[in-house]
């Protein structure tokens, strides 16, 4: 129960993070979701279908370092090519695809 002076939260957007796999699977010929599970599974990888398709669709709200980890090695690349950090102007008009920070 709020008492007259108290007011909901509402947590502003500063800016949003948005996963890039998509775009690095499609840089190195990773055709599908399926594929893409099937490599990190190869790979010792623990991770669902529905898990990566949350992650490869930019869906989800958390991510385990693991699977950070195991996306970096396999697309050779720094933390920095994994996620890109948009303006909170951006992040609002694409918050369907990117996750608010």
């Amino acid at each position: 129960m709020k008492t007259p002076n108290q007011t909901e939260f509402q947590p502003q957007v500063r800016a949003g993070i948005n996963f890039r796999i998509k775009e690095l699977m499609a840089s190195h010929n990773i055709r599908s979701v399926a594929a893409l599970q099937r490599i990190l599974i190869s790979r010792k990888v623990d991770i669902s279908n529905a898990q990566l398709r949350r992650i490869v669709d930019n869906r989800t709200d958390s991510w385990k370092v693991d699977h950070i980890n195991a996306f970096l090695e396999l697309f050779k690349c720094d933390i920095s090519e994994l996620f890109r950090v948009v303006s909170k102007e951006d992040a609002e008009r694409l918050s369907s695809n990117i996750r608010p920070l």
